[in-house]
């Protein structure tokens, strides 16, 4: 395994950039010695002092430089296509010299020494924007965000803000934000109402302090921010009210479904017994003929109508016998993932996972020539399709039945 090379230094003894170590990082790291081929570049915990001889990774779209010594923010102007960029646990103490990341999306400068935010002006793709631990004081030095109304997650946590004069006129004018978390500075403190006043105000807030803003609490609060306590109760109490008339409503049409459901079942599960009761019928039959014979086969091909007929008896798994069009919905609980911006988290289906096909996608002209070839023996058409369609014996006997009743009436229109 090969060893992790070492940052080269400058004549004070300091960890720097150099192109010679770059391809060795590179080569380390498994990415590309050519720099205009990588997309992502990995310098952090190094101990470098500045940021330099980067200007031939033109096509980088992320850069991890945190837990370095760097203080100034600068040689990345060549990286325009650049969409995250990490310069957390540094010791930046202005932001400057992102005017040409345009495309830049993510960007952290926790922990630093910031005390003011600007500059940010140029980047107008900028979405999840983290400054949190560091040295604001002054609501007045966060006026620089509103040249940046494309936020979405912002982080001002922990910094040492001391008054509000600026912060709700601030986040006001930033409409697409769904995330701000603020929590540890000293303002709130001196801020009545504090969640109240900031969810009525920011109206398209998803999460306020790592906590989820419902529904009810942001109707709520507004009720409350233009009424006051009195207007805010009633707002809740008809909320409740009406999901509970929601719910009463879901009740009573899953109720009709259930019953629906149960009359189809026992129309169904009539259907498989005449079908069953035909089978058995042929069954008796072809034992007659096999009793009349004079050969030494009489035995195997008894034993085989015997287990046939063993499958015939079984008990019928009504469970199996509701329509898919009468099934009701999964009720899904929202667990509360969201992503960084408060998108909820649709859960991604495994590639690998295999689906077997519901029994209607098989075509009737498919299930008769499985027939045919097979006497019409469902289980063993059942053992041939198993792998492909989710079914029983008794299913493909129900969508049988169903294709000749419906032929059968076609047949008498005619």
């Amino acid at each position: 395994m090969a060893t992790k090379p070492e940052a080269d230094r400058n004549e004070q003894g300091q960890s720097i950039i150099t192109k010679s170590f770059l391809k060795k990082l590179c080569e380390y790291q498994e990415l590309y010695e050519t720099p205009r081929l990588n997309t992502h570049l990995y310098l952090h915990y190094m101990g470098f002092v500045d940021i330099r001889n980067l200007d031939d990774y033109i096509n980088l779209r992320a850069l991890w430089l945190e837990s370095n010594l760097i203080r100034e923010i600068k040689g990345v102007s060549n990286l325009k296509k650049l969409r995250c960029l990490f310069l957390q646990n540094n010791g930046i103490s202005k932001i400057e010299n992102l005017e040409a990341l345009v495309d830049l999306v993510t960007l952290n400068l926790s922990h630093n020494h910031i005390s003011i935010i600007e500059n940010l002006k140029e980047l107008k793709s900028l979405e999840d924007f983290d400054i949190s631990h560091n040295k604001i004081a002054y609501s007045y030095s966060l006026k620089g965000l509103k040249d940046v109304i494309s936020i979405k997650s912002l982080d001002l946590s922990n910094n040492i803000i001391d008054d509000s004069e600026f912060l709700l006129e601030t986040f006001e004018a930033l409409p697409e934000l769904r995330c701000l978390y603020l929590k540890g500075n000293r303002c709130l403190k001196n801020i009545a109402n504090y969640r109240k006043t900031f969810i009525a105000k920011i109206t398209n807030l998803n999460f306020l302090d790592d906590k989820i803003v419902s529904e009810v609490e942001r109707l709520a609060n507004e009720a409350w921010l233009l009424h006051g306590r009195e207007a805010e109760m009633e707002v809740r109490k008809k909320f409740y009210e009406r999901k509970e008339e929601e719910s009463k409503k879901y009740v009573e049409e899953y109720g009709a479904i259930e019953r629906q459901a149960i009359e189809k079942r026992k129309e169904l599960k009539r259907k498989l017994e005449e079908s069953r009761d035909e089978e058995r019928a042929k069954i008796a039959e072809e034992r007659k003929k096999i009793l009349d014979m004079q050969n030494n086969k009489v035995e195997s091909l008894l034993e085989e109508l015997a287990l046939k007929e063993k499958a015939l008896n079984e008990p019928i798994d009504e469970s199996r016998l509701i329509p898919c069009s009468l099934k009701p919905g999964a009720i899904k609980y929202e667990s509360g993932d969201f992503d960084h911006y408060g998108n909820r988290i649709e859960p991604v289906q495994k590639k690998s996972q295999i689906t077997l096909k519901d029994i209607a996608e098989l075509k009737i002209s498919e299930l008769e020539e499985l027939l045919i070839i097979n006497e019409f023996d469902f289980n063993k058409v059942w053992e041939n399709i198993s792998c492909e369609f989710n079914c029983t014996p008794d299913t493909l006997r129900i969508y049988w039945a169903d294709y000749t009743s419906a032929l059968e009436k076609y047949e008498d229109l005619e």
